[in-house]
């Protein structure tokens, strides 16, 4: 249920509502996901690897068939249905400012076509899209009271379904990815875990080293890092700070809308900054404040059970019996790697 908090008003006052600005995390697109849609049920699928040393020298009349296993991996889709409700009662604008909002007699519990219906829904629609981008980054099926800083309070916002992060960690501990560790994220307090002056170039530069044949041959317009801001502002101070280079002087003149490292761009999950700042302090330290991620675009896949790639679709409707307005979306979702020989990470 809805409720209001603060400003309460003795008389007439202007009804101009300033919504606090928060982070728009951009679409599932601009972080280079491939979305399935249509998941509606357990679904396996087959990912083909690619083959080599299928030629030879010539054979002459009567050549034999070369012998050539097509190698291939399997993953199963499992989506968890994911669901909100909310309802709002206009008692709850009792004393306050909204309440001038509200209509006449019997229809004064009916916010629809109200200023206070289009401030809830400009509230509601962002804060489901930062829920979709939270759970794909940082859900883990495991999670714990232990592990978050509201304890068991918080446990139901992250328990949906492993995660991108979940799933690299296991990936890390099989010896399916490659990793670099970044020895301030281990460190005993906040103030510690900060990354020191140029060290982000350092981080990067180690992933790059690390990456595997198969992503080491793809071309880097095909590649893409997922940073944190702590990497991505470090890495931006040691290219304006840099003044033997000439990037430094064209940043310090423009600016730059998208960093690059080594031609690959630099996507910042600026969910995972917001969430881990908020709920992974736990005994005087975050949760891996810094994160580096080097992957294909594309081998990050999130899948949904609508049609279209925006699972958000809110639907809101007015209760007369209970004089109340509900607010509701529900979907199923899933995220997979297809290939973890196609990452590196840092953490």
């Amino acid at each position: 249920m809805f409720s209001l908090t603060g400003q309460t008003y003795s008389g007439v006052e202007a009804m101009e509502q300033i919504l606090k600005p928060a982070v728009e995390y951009g679409l599932l697109e601009d972080f280079f996901f491939k979305v399935k849609t249509g998941l509606k049920v357990n679904e396996r699928v087959y990912f083909l690897h690619t083959i080599n040393k299928i030629t030879r020298k010539g054979q002459g009349c009567n050549p034999d068939s070369k012998n050539t296993t097509i190698p291939r991996s399997e993953k199963l889709w499992n989506p968890e249905e994911v669901e909100a409700r909310l309802d709002f009662c206009w008692k709850e604008l009792k004393g306050h400012l909204e309440e001038k909002e509200l209509k006449a007699g019997t229809d004064v519990s009916n916010i629809e076509g109200t200023k206070v219906e289009e401030y809830l829904l400009d509230l509601l629609v962002p804060a489901a899209y930062r829920d979709l981008m939270r759970m794909v980054w940082l859900s883990r099926k495991s999670i714990t009271a232990d592990d978050l800083t509201n304890g068991e309070d918080d446990v139901e916002n992250y328990d949906q379904i492993d995660g991108f992060f979940k799933k690299i960690t296991d990936a890390v501990g099989k010896g399916e990815t490659p990793y670099v560790a970044i020895a301030k994220n281990s460190q005993s307090s906040a103030a510690a875990q900060q990354l020191a002056a140029g060290e982000a170039v350092t981080i990067m530069r180690a992933v790059i080293g690390k990456q595997k044949p198969l992503l080491r041959s793809t071309d880097k317009s095909q590649k893409v890092f997922y940073v944190t801001r702590s990497i991505y502002e470090n890495y931006y101070d040691y290219l304006e700070g840099n003044d033997k280079l000439e990037s430094a002087r064209k940043m310090l003149i423009e600016g730059v809308e998208v960093l690059t490292y080594r031609g690959i761009p630099l996507v910042v999950l600026d969910v995972v900054d917001d969430y881990v700042e908020s709920d992974f302090f736990v005994d005087g330290t975050f949760d891996k404040p810094n994160r580096v991620v080097l992957t294909a675009k594309h081998n990050f896949q999130i899948g949904v059970d609508t049609d279209t790639t925006n699972p958000i679709i809110m639907q809101w409707w007015y209760e007369k019996k209970e004089r109340k307005v509900y607010f509701e979306y529900q979907y199923k979702l899933d995220c997979q790697i297809a290939e973890e020989g196609y990452v590196v990470a840092a953490y």
